[in-house]
């Protein structure tokens, strides 16, 4: 990730510095627990876009390894020591080849920090508005749970 891929505006400042990280992103809940000051949280993230375009990112996987395209969650944890993360899917859609079957529940879990050292992004930006950034993140083997 680009030192420009993770520029903050506020009292966060910049959060990414030559790939390492500068500082921590804290909520005052995130703070108290650890006995500091907060600063506002993780907001206004502007993630630079990748190259592919989006609709090669949806191209559909074989039976042994389908694409989840994830709509929406409905909740997600991140431990923030080890960044093993496990999420609920509320909406997403299983890709297989031409095959397109919508999916409801399950979980997802896997590494945060590998899944999106490795991600590719797409060329296509949205905003959203605390973050700013490609439409689509493709990243890669996450493991699903029905």
């Amino acid at each position: 990730m680009s030192d420009e891929a993770s520029r903050l505006a506020g009292a966060v400042g910049e959060l990414i510095e030559g790939g390492r990280a500068r500082g921590v992103g804290l909520d005052l809940r995130a703070a108290a627990r650890r006995g500091t000051v907060g600063n506002g949280g993780v907001r206004n993230l502007i993630l630079t876009p990748g190259s592919t375009p989006g609709p090669q990112l949806l191209v559909g996987g074989d039976a042994a390894a389908p694409v989840l395209h994830v709509h929406a969650l409905s909740w997600l944890e991140v431990d923030a020591r080890s960044g093993l993360f496990v999420a609920g899917v509320a909406a997403a859609t299983a890709l297989v080849g031409a095959d397109r079957r919508p999916i409801a529940g399950g979980t997802i879990h896997g590494d945060a920090v590998a899944a999106l050292a490795l991600a590719e992004r797409s060329r296509e930006v949205v905003d959203h508005g605390e973050l700013r950034g490609p439409a689509l993140i493709a990243v890669g083997a996450i493991r699903v749970t029905p």
